[in-house]
């Protein structure tokens, strides 16, 4: 992926010019990366890219693009996805020392790769480590080298118990994303009561089990956990809600893919003194526990962000939403829409920003959300009933940022 500029040679011998001017080199980054399908972000202020990303829908990016984008010696985030890229491609990498955020996925990296990245990108405060199918337990001993190293994703990746005691050294972290370690047994899970510093923890997979909650659950500074396909019965919900570390500390809760979350068990977060995020994805609630929250709830007051995907909520349930009078974010993607429920979000005049990504979105359905005044962004990207019809009503939004 070559974009052509004046002269002989095109992007490639322009870039071994000594001279080349960092906006040319920007320009040229700018249409590689939206021609691999990904984005970039510029500085508000200098208007210099600070970030690239060639992970974004689904993009990726070979030896030639990736060339381009390490000439950014300023560049603050990358995410980056290249099953193509080849290992002295990947060594670049090390020479962008300004990076504070690395986002790897499909990559050759080996154990080595990886200890060189640790000693080169000092800066980092966030690293992402997905599908990497040749890392080990013995790689992650290196993470000891990122002392400012707060936010760490290990995603799909082959390691067990001696990887995690790694990890648990690392006594900067205050987010931890291990879903999709498969190798990880119950037991493992333990080794996490030695990261007492954890904010914010996100878990997955069959291994997860009523004593691994339990266990995280003694985590004293846990303010936000994200748990998906565990295999657990709804008790030990109840247990856990009722926890006086959860009701009165946790602020985010988001649960996917479990039988075992269903509106009963969410009656129980009545007392929740601070959760302002609630995320359910394809899990079987339809919202109406909502009804059943006392008046003097917490959550009425404090809830702002609200993901109900892939969900089968009556227009009734829709309405009841209403009460959360300080909801800014509401997220209702992969789910079925009708007229009559789209009538029902339409009341929800406190929202702001409105997600509706594949939900049979028709052009009159749209037209229907027009009284939310106050939205500021709307995604309705993979509605295929969806004309130029819906742009035109749009229009009548003209600040709205819209995601078609």
């Amino acid at each position: 992926m070559m974009a052509e500029t004046p002269g002989e040679g095109g992007v490639s011998a322009s870039l071994s010019s000594p001279v080349l001017p960092i906006e040319q080199i920007e320009a040229m980054v700018a249409e590689t990366v939206k021609k691999c399908g990904g984005r970039i972000v510029r500085d508000a202020k200098s208007e210099r890219i600070t970030e690239v990303d060639v992970v974004a829908n689904r993009s990726s990016v070979d030896d030639v693009s990736f060339a381009m984008i390490v000439q950014l010696n300023g560049l603050q985030k990358l995410s980056l996805s290249g099953g193509s890229l080849s290992k002295e491609s990947l060594k670049k990498l090390e020479s962008l020392s300004s990076l504070e955020e690395l986002y790897l996925v499909d990559t050759v990296t080996t154990d080595e790769d990886l200890a060189a990245l640790c000693q080169n990108l000092k800066n980092l405060k966030r690293l992402t480590l997905r599908r990497l199918t040749k890392l080990s337990d013995q790689g992650l001993k290196s993470l000891h080298s990122l002392k400012e190293l707060r936010n760490l994703s290990l995603l799909n990746l082959s390691i067990g118990s001696p990887g995690l005691e790694s990890v648990t050294a690392l006594s900067s972290l205050r987010a931890f994303d291990l879903r999709g370690c498969n190798l990880l047994n119950a037991e493992d899970y333990c080794l996490l009561t030695k990261m007492t510093a954890l904010t914010d923890l996100k878990i997955g997979g069959a291994s997860i089990n009523a004593d691994v909650l339990r266990t995280v659950a003694t985590l004293p500074n846990l303010t936000g956990i994200t748990v998906e396909d565990a295999t657990v019965t709804a008790d030990i919900w109840g247990e856990l809600f009722a926890h006086p570390r959860w009701s009165e500390n946790m602020t985010s809760l988001a649960f996917a893919r479990m039988y075992s979350v269903n509106d009963r068990v969410l009656e129980k977060l009545a007392n929740f003194k601070k959760l302002k995020s609630l995320s359910l994805r394809a899990v079987p609630v339809r919202g109406s526990f909502v009804k059943t929250l006392p008046a003097d709830s917490p959550l009425f007051a404090n809830l702002q962000t609200l993901g109900m995907t892939k969900n089968y909520a009556t227009p009734e349930e829709i309405l009841q939403l209403k009460q959360f009078r300080n909801l800014k974010k509401l997220d209702f993607s992969a789910t079925p829409m009708t007229l009559e429920k789209i009538e029902a979000l339409s009341t929800l005049d406190q929202v702001e920003i409105l997600l509706l990504k594949d939900c049979q979105l028709t052009d009159g359905m749209v037209e229907k959300l027009m009284p939310l005044k106050k939205l500021s962004v709307l995604e309705i990207g993979d509605n295929p009933s969806l004309t130029d019809k819906t742009r035109e009503t749009l229009k009548q939004l003209p600040e709205l940022k819209i995601s078609l």
